[in-house]
């Protein structure tokens, strides 16, 4: 019970006593109500709109530079580009409208009740799966076994990356069955109709399959990526390949700690916040919910912040951006509207007409 009592405290959530408890005023819980939605509405506003514009700038980088089109690593990190795309609009769009604008769409549709927790747990699932599949990948493109090097062949990797999508597909079945709107003595409410699903969803689904069993995976085979990296050049290899070996075990490293910090503050609030005693208290019912939304915002960063961490950690990453953006989608653009804008010529023949009007 104490550590419990300790992370409730950093988030400054503390115990107060009975007679503390009866001098609080509903304006506390006012004020700590106001604080979540301000949190998730400005920073979660910044958090849609640069993220949703990051990962467009990453496929537009995979998608264009032949050198990430041939990369396996690179190409489960266009998978993650695109659900990641998908999470921010389906997932904190939502929350923002809800939180922000006290338009909660779930309530009165129960298609969508049912749509948003389905495709919550697809998006985040495949997210985090592709980013285990991009650093086992990098590991084995690293190994000087070339039987291993095998595995990470692209055209292998399609029926890898197909699997995943399916078995995410098919693991949100049960979010379509149980995932109800319920009445309540203040009115109708998203959530789990079963109770022991519910229990799955906080304890195995986000503690587990979406936390600690994928933070093992990228970080182990992550930090395998490096220590090859640091024998890499003892073999004879190209140097544009041992650049972009270099390149994208970078990229897998650091997107591995970042998810890692940023998804264990809302493993360990979603934990306490399941504690029904807690919730009992409105006070500290309050205190979760800014620590909730604090810890949410984190969490939706780490869909956001993929192509800044690029950026940052990767000048060659840098370069091919510059070089995508401004010389291969400037200029193909200038070639359409060139294309669009140049008149088709008349015929010689006279009795052949021209559609131009």
């Amino acid at each position: 019970m104490y550590p419990f009592i300790f992370i409730l405290t950093s988030f400054g959530i503390r115990f107060t006593s009975v007679k503390e408890k009866r001098q609080m005023s509903s304006s506390t819980i006012e004020y700590y109500t106001y604080v979540s939605e301000q949190i998730m509405v400005y920073l979660g506003l910044f958090c849609l709109v640069a993220g949703v514009v990051g990962n467009i700038f990453n496929l537009i980088v995979f998608l264009s530079l032949k050198t990430f089109r041939n990369n396996t690593c690179a190409f489960y990190l266009t998978i993650t580009a695109i659900v990641d795309i998908g999470q921010l609009l389906t997932g904190l769009l939502t929350r923002i409208t809800i939180t922000g604008f006290d338009n909660d769409i779930t309530l009165s549709s129960l298609f969508y009740c049912k749509f948003r927790a389905y495709f919550y747990q697809f998006f985040s699932g495949t997210s985090i799966s592709c980013m285990c599949a991009a650093a086992i990948n990098q590991y084995l493109c690293t190994c000087s076994n070339p039987r291993w090097q095998q595995w990470s062949k692209i055209k292998i990797n399609y029926g890898a990356a197909i699997g995943i999508i399916i078995f995410w597909f098919l693991h949100g079945i049960p979010y379509l069955i149980y995932n109800n709107l319920i009445p309540l003595p203040g009115g109708l409410a998203c959530a789990y109709s079963n109770e022991v699903f519910d229990q799955y969803a906080v304890y195995g689904f986000t503690a587990f399959l979406t936390g600690f069993f994928p933070m093992i995976i990228n970080g182990t085979f992550a930090f395998l990526a490096h220590r090859n990296i640091q024998q890499i050049e003892r073999r004879a290899l190209p140097a544009v390949h041992q650049e972009l070996d270099k390149q994208m075990t970078a990229i897998v490293l650091v997107q591995f700690i970042y998810h890692t910090i940023s998804t264990l503050p809302y493993i360990i609030v979603s934990i306490i916040s399941y504690n029904p005693t807690l919730n009992a208290d409105p006070l500290i019912e309050a205190r979760i919910e800014i620590a909730s939304s604090v810890t949410i915002f984190i969490l939706y960063m780490n869909y956001a912040v993929p192509f800044y961490m690029y950026i940052f950690v990767s000048p060659r990453f840098r370069r091919q951006f510059i070089y995508a953006f401004f010389q291969v989608c400037i200029n193909r653009w200038r070639q359409r509207i060139r294309v669009i804008n140049q008149v088709t010529p008349r015929p010689s023949n006279p009795n052949i007409r021209t559609n131009d009007h």
